[in-house]
């Protein structure tokens, strides 16, 4: 039987212990989490038993350090971008030019506000690109002949979300942006506030924002911080669904969870 490989970075792949660099940890984590479905061949040599410094077309620098470029120019890659790349938010280098990359550029992306190289000529990319990728100068996204995405569409409180697309919360603050993956009805049902705040919370100092979205048939719910990270998830607690209905809503929020970012206010 395959054996599943594991997409928890330690500290044999970091090189530092995991509690004094969560931000590496988390670079970590979403390289390897993507790498399925962006090398679909098994070209690259990502993985937790191997030393970050030495992953194929990865560059880890700064202090703290952090993972800061992606050369993965060329190297024959089939597969597809995954929204949990927005999670490398020190990126100033992404290189996906020359290889065979197909799908949409998922609008998390946008996160990547420090990106000042990009190059994706030679892929088969569709659908649209982030408007904040318009920013940078060093670029060939002219060749994809992709349009900038428009807008989210607007969510408030109560509302019920059950057309597949990229959303809104409007009234978070910073706002909460996500896509709804095909076969998800949720309604967007709490907000909260609650524990004191870190850095990377993005919140009014001394304070967290909490949402939640509810899946009402079932009594599911997943709940994040305002800075876009789930912090608790509840399945069936009602027990109303049979053991693969559970699973496949269980997936479909691992979909709507990783697609989570925040944009916060100019």
């Amino acid at each position: 039987m395959a054996v599943t490989p594991a997409l928890t970075c330690t500290q044999e792949t970091l090189g530092v212990d995991p509690a004094t660099n969560d931000g590496l940890k988390g670079d970590c984590d979403a390289l390897l989490k993507a790498k399925a479905a962006l090398d679909r061949t098994d070209t690259l040599n990502w993985s937790a038993g191997t030393a970050l410094t030495s992953w194929d077309g990865v560059t880890v620098s700064g202090t703290p350090t952090r993972v800061t470029g992606l050369n993965l120019s060329s190297l024959g890659l089939e597969g597809s971008l995954m929204p949990g790349l927005g999670n490398l938010r020190e990126l100033t280098t992404l290189r996906l030019d020359g290889n065979r990359l197909t799908g949409i550029v998922p609008p998390k992306l946008g996160w990547l506000t420090n990106l000042t190289d990009l190059s994706v000529d030679g892929n088969r990319l569709t659908g649209c690109l982030p408007p904040a990728w318009g920013d940078i100068t060093n670029t060939d996204l002219s060749s994809t002949n992709l349009p900038a995405c428009p807008p989210p569409t607007a969510v408030d409180l109560q509302d019920v979300i059950s057309t597949p697309g990229t959303y809104a919360a409007v009234n978070m603050r910073p706002i909460i942006i996500f896509d709804l993956p095909p076969g998800l009805s949720l309604r967007l049902t709490a907000l909260m506030m609650g524990a004191v705040a870190s850095d990377d919370d993005l919140g009014e100092p001394g304070s967290l924002q909490f949402y939640e979205f509810t899946h009402e048939p079932s009594g599911s719910a997943i709940t994040f911080t305002a800075a876009g990270k789930e912090d608790g998830r509840a399945v069936n607690p009602e027990g109303v669904l049979s053991s693969s209905e559970a699973a496949a809503l269980d997936r479909l929020l691992d979909q709507l969870s990783e697609s989570v970012w925040s944009q916060p206010e100019p």
